[in-house]
């Protein structure tokens, strides 16, 4: 995205309020203002492999949507640069039309904001980083769950974690492929398997934490935590209660998970994860 500037006031992810996911959206951005970076022979061999193989990959499996979008995104981008270059007319109003893409995906768009203060605010430095391979909604359970087993340990009797409406229904609902995934996606998204791996084996395992999804202690402690809905938590927001045997009770709360800008990462634990990722 070099020499690429946007408004922070231009993006605001409640405003995809229709049938958007924010991950296609900025995918699909992205794909489009780094065409200009790219050599031509890097462009034809990246429109060969997107269009032979990205292309035609389905989304059967609609767990796996969310993983498909940049590719998809991509491979959008890529045609509509070779449409354009074969001279096919496009939209003039995209953006802003009456049927464009603000109106399309938000009811409350509105296109002062895509350019006010443009090159002054940059987006980025707001952006939030996720130091889990998991939803971000799990991310304030994880380091709870971590904390409080490394203070007080021993077995539990429950855990019952609260978290907002949306939150709720991302990763909290009791169904059966939340509370045993069957596989990575389907345990990115369950607070049930995120909460139970790191009670029992912590929050540092990175990928390797999806070696523990079918782990047998896991497994029975997810049975043991429920979800419930609190209205009053901000989006993200966590309280975890947790009841040992004993009776004993201990509730924590966490506003903002780990890598937001009012709870930010360390340095070494971001170039941490960095390098984890890479190697």
């Amino acid at each position: 995205m070099a020499g690429i500037t946007t408004s922070s006031n231009g993006y605001d992810s409640r405003g995809i309020d229709k049938n958007g996911s924010v991950t296609t959206i900025l995918a699909e951005f992205v794909s489009n203002t780094t065409y200009d970076t790219l050599s031509p022979v890097v462009v034809e061999k990246l429109k060969e492999l997107l269009l032979d193989i990205i292309g035609v990959a389905s989304a059967a499996n609609g767990s796996w949507n969310k993983r498909l979008h940049p590719g998809f995104a991509d491979h959008d981008a890529l045609l509509c640069i070779a449409l354009s270059e074969a001279g096919v007319l496009g939209s003039s109003k995209a953006l802003e039309g009456r049927t464009g893409f603000l109106h399309s995906y938000s009811d409350t768009s509105d296109t002062t904001r895509l350019t006010k203060n443009l090159g002054k605010d940059w987006i980025m430095m707001g952006t939030a980083l996720k130091p889990y391979p998991a939803c971000r909604v799990t991310h304030a359970s994880i380091d709870l769950a971590a904390k409080m087993a490394k203070e007080y340990g021993g077995p539990v009797e429950k855990i019952t974690v609260a978290l907002e409406q949306t939150g709720y229904t991302l990763v909290g609902l009791p169904v059966a492929n939340k509370i045993r995934p069957e596989n990575i996606v389907d345990a990115q998204f369950s607070n049930y398997i995120q909460t139970a791996i790191a009670w029992l084996y912590g929050n540092e395992l990175g990928w390797s934490a999806y070696e523990k999804i079918f782990d047998k202690d896991a497994q029975e402690l997810a049975t043991r935590i429920e979800h419930v809905v609190d209205s009053s938590l901000p989006a993200c927001g966590t309280r975890m209660t947790v009841l040992w045997p004993d009776g004993t009770q201990r509730e924590e709360y966490m506003a903002a998970p780990l890598g937001e800008l009012s709870n930010p990462f360390v340095f070494e634990k971001c170039t941490g994860k960095m390098f984890h990722v890479a190697f």
